[in-house]
Formats: structure tokens, sequence, C-alpha cells
């Protein structure tokens, strides 16, 4: 059946596109891509072999690459946007940069930021200039960069009342009080539970203060009895529970930091439409 189908394929890949009909074919393509994605990449990649112009097969390329996107298949889009690049004009050149780069912030956000600044020094004017700091401000405050964030907002060109707010906004949560994963942790290595209590699991700080108690009672009874097999009970326990509660700190720390970022990148989100990153397909 595989057999059949990759000849079925081969076949349709092979039959020859007259001239004539090479935009109807795209257009069956993309037709086929709202309703049909699978079906839709078959057409295209029949469209792309027999294209002949390289604006044109730089065309199909993207909005294949496209496809692949939408599909999952981000190794394919990512190199049939390296392919479109390579002798594309400057506008086209960035704007597949940008796509590029967007399939980058998916798997290495950090990465991502770093290519955005250096777009941008790349491109200090020019039409799309403002999308470039849309989707490096974005990218910042995705990574937690408030104050870098607040920054290139100050660098877009309608200094208006909304991107001012925007922007006192994020200072304010650069220095917005809150513990860290680290201070948690540090905070439990000195008094088990306190790090759990301080954002509002007291049951687990209860918990974790009541084991640690009895941890140093055996701790205690084993040294006053030189009880061996009471201090092998203890070096099993120590780290389960001592050291695991220290972690447990850190990381109930990090996922409330996780949730309140993501709260508040939602409300900016909501509430200053005109900054967010635009499709780059219109």
């Amino acid at each position: 059946m595989k057999r059949q189908l990759l000849i079925l394929a081969t076949t349709l890949l092979l039959l020859p596109t007259p001239a004539h009909g090479a935009e109807d074919s795209l257009g069956l393509a993309r037709r086929l891509a709202e309703a049909e994605p699978e079906l839709a990449v078959t057409e295209y990649l029949r469209v792309l072999y027999h294209a002949k112009d390289p604006s044109a097969s730089r065309l199909v390329r993207e909005e294949l690459g496209r496809l692949y996107q939408k599909l999952g298949r981000e190794t394919d889009a990512q190199t049939l946007y390296q392919q479109a690049r390579d002798g594309a004009d400057a506008i086209a050149h960035a704007r597949l940069s940008l796509r590029l780069i967007e399939l980058l912030a998916r798997r290495d956000p950090l990465l991502a930021q770093v290519r955005l600044e250096a777009m941008l020094d790349q491109h200090p004017t020019g039409p799309l200039r403002e999308e470039v700091l849309r989707r490096l401000w974005w990218t910042q405050l995705t990574n937690r960069a408030y104050r870098p964030a607040a920054e290139t907002i100050r660098h877009f060109e309608k200094t208006d009342a909304q991107a001012s707010a925007l922007a006192a906004e994020l200072e304010a949560r650069a220095t917005r009080p809150g513990i860290a994963p680290g201070q948690a942790m540090l905070a439990t290595a000195l008094f088990p539970g306190s790090g759990q209590a301080y954002m509002g699991e007291w049951s687990k700080g209860l918990g974790s203060l009541l084991l640690n108690g009895a941890l140093v009672g055996v701790g205690y009874y084993a040294v006053r009895e030189r009880d061996w097999f009471a201090g092998l009970v203890l070096l099993d326990l120590v780290p389960r529970y001592y050291f695991g509660g220290i972690r447990a700190a850190g990381e109930l720390a990090e996922a409330r930091q996780a949730r309140e970022h993501e709260a508040f990148q939602a409300d900016l989100k909501a509430r200053y439409p005109s900054f967010v990153p635009r499709s780059l397909d219109n």
C-alpha cells in the first residue's frame, strides 16, 4: 500500500504543468491548503518542480513553508524559508528572516531575541522596522526580560500615551517584589517548610517542617545511642525529605512565577493589541 501511494505521489509530481496552467495549479494548491493540507503539499511540490521563474519559485517555497509550519513540520519549513530567502529582495529577505526567527523562538527564545536585536541593528529604518520591534519586545517579555522590553517599547516612533503606559508597566514589573526560586530554596534550607508557607502552601510547609523535625529526632537518637542502623536510615531519608523539600520549594516558586508571568503577558496582549506581533501572511 505504501509503495502504491509513493508511486502515485511520484506520478502526480512528474505530471507536466503547462505554462498557462501554472497559476491555476498554484490556485488549486492554495484552495487545498485550506481543506486538505496533506494533499496541498503534493500539489505545491508539483508546482515547485515545474517552476522556471526564480521569483515564482521563491513564492511557492514560502507558501509551502507556511503550510509545513501549519502542519508542525518545522524543519521542512525552515529549509524552504532559507531557500526562498536566497536571492530575494530586501523586504522579502527581511520577512523570511522573521519567519525563521519565529520558528527559532519556539525552540530557543533567548537565541531568537539575539537574532531580533541583530536584525534591528541591520534595519534601523524601513517598513518592517516596527514589526521587528513588536517581535523583539514580545520575545523579551516571553523571556521575562521586563526592563529590556520597556526599552524596546521606547524605540517605537509613535511615542504616544499608550506606549509610555506600556513601558511604565514593564518597568514596574521588573521591580516588583517577589520570591525567586533560589530564595525559596535558601529559606527552606535554613528553616524547612518556610519557602512553601511563604507561597501560601501551608499544608506542604507544615508537612515539611514535621518531617524534618522527625529527622532531627532520629539523628539525635542515632548519635546518643550509637545506633548505626538508625544512622543508615537517616542517610536514606535526609536526601529524600530535606533536600527534596528544598527542591520542591524551588519548583513551587518557579511554577508560581510562570503562572503570574503568563497572566501578565495575556493581560498586556488584551490591553495593548497594537504592540502585539502581527501575522506575516498579510
